[in-house]
């Protein structure tokens, strides 16, 4: 479908639904029952088909908005440029359902398989130095692999749509500036994704000697300061940093964390789940969209530390 024009299509169709059903006819035509039901829809979009227009400027209502034909942004754009996490280096994926039809039992019959995403980061070898006569020492293989799993929870997020907000700003502006809107949400969804991942491994207390011992590079290196903001400072030159490490601040949880993001990834599924609820006779709707994330982190040595003052 053209741009936006999926989620039009959900919205308008949530506006013309009913809250009862007519079930059984009699001869002449009168409806037997009638049965009450949640005047509402359901779809889905798919992000790698989703496009924005620019980012709008403050003050919507003093100008007129004018896009360019063809000067359009995609969604997993917005939200790499949104989230902290992918500012710090780690990858956004999004990912999509994969199925593939398989014969079965050799009678003609198909059926159709996922088959696993996964997602693997290769470190150094540990080619170390051997004595002449001495056997060389067996290491794990130095590759980490995590199937892309989507078990949940799943973020969502929940909203009204007036009909007098319809009305006065045009669905148009309304789609475009929902859109941008969970593009935004989206981008943080991804941030509270990992770091809540990253917390739950409870990572050790920072410092440079036990991120020396990991093997990272210091430029690999971002810390993101929480609500509480421990270790953060901000030198002389406007830069904030903690414990001499580039830092940036995120609302999604309260701890600083230091690591390697480049060694992580957020994955996030394709399709974006829409329901639309008539609430009342004036039109008024009620939308929710439900999203899919998984924090994908590497096995083994810490690449994540926390610092607390």
């Amino acid at each position: 479908m053209e741009h936006l024009e999926q989620l039009r299509s959900i919205i308008e169709a949530g506006q013309r639904e009913l809250g009862f059903s007519h079930h059984g006819l009699t001869e002449s035509g009168e409806v037997r029952h009638v049965l009450k039901k949640t005047a509402a829809t359901a779809g889905t979009l798919s992000l790698r088909a989703l496009q924005l227009p620019p980012a709008q400027k403050q003050f919507r209502a003093l100008e007129v908005v004018q896009h360019p034909a063809g000067q359009l942004v995609p969604m997993s754009a917005t939200i790499l440029r949104k989230s902290r996490v992918a500012q710090a280096g780690a990858s956004i994926l999004v990912v999509e359902e994969s199925p593939e039809a398989v014969p079965v039992g050799g009678t003609g019959d198909i059926a159709m398989v996922n088959r696993p995403r996964r997602w693997s980061l290769v470190e150094a070898a540990q080619i170390l130095p051997v004595a002449d006569g001495d056997d060389v020492p067996e290491v794990a293989p130095p590759v980490s692999r995590q199937d892309v799993e989507f078990t949940g929870p799943s973020y969502a997020t929940r909203f009204s749509l007036t009909r007098r907000d319809i009305s006065e700003h045009g669905m148009d502006v309304l789609l475009v500036e929902l859109m941008e809107a969970i593009g935004l949400g989206l981008a943080r969804a991804a941030d509270h994704c990992l770091l809540t991942a990253i917390a739950a491994a409870t990572p050790p207390a920072f410092s440079l000697a036990s991120a020396s011992a990991s093997g990272v590079e210091f430029t690999e290196l971002k810390a993101l300061c929480g609500t509480a903001a421990a270790g953060a400072a901000v030198g002389d030159d406007g830069t904030l940093r903690v414990s001499g490490v580039l830092a940036e601040l995120t609302p999604v949880n309260a701890a600083t964390v230091v690591g390697a993001f480049t060694r992580s990834a957020v994955a996030v599924h394709d399709s974006l789940r829409v329901s639309v609820e008539r609430r009342n006779a004036a039109g008024d709707l009620v939308v929710t969209i439900w999203s899919d994330l998984v924090a994908l982190l590497p096995s083994g040595d810490a690449k994540f530390w926390t610092v607390s003052a």
